[in-house]
């Protein structure tokens, strides 16, 4: 599964955060299923891909389900 590093402070609206395209470790198509991480503090949450827009990529996030990273 595809892992991007994202930065959990910064959020949209509707449970959405973003991450600039090339941060992600493969590829992202809409409606993909990604691990969203944030390696200083260890933790990670399920996500899916839902747009892409000026280099950006678009995911919707569960923050209740945060976990420790499992690599």
């Amino acid at each position: 599964m595809t892992r991007v590093e994202i930065d959990p402070n910064v959020r949209t609206r509707g449970n959405e955060t973003y991450a600039r395209t090339d941060e992600a470790d493969g590829d992202l198509n809409i409606g993909d299923a990604v691990i969203l991480y944030e390696s200083e503090d260890r933790i990670e949450w399920d996500g899916t891909v839902t747009r892409f827009d000026r280099g950006l990529v678009y995911f919707r996030v569960d923050w209740a389900n945060v976990r420790e990273m499992t690599r």
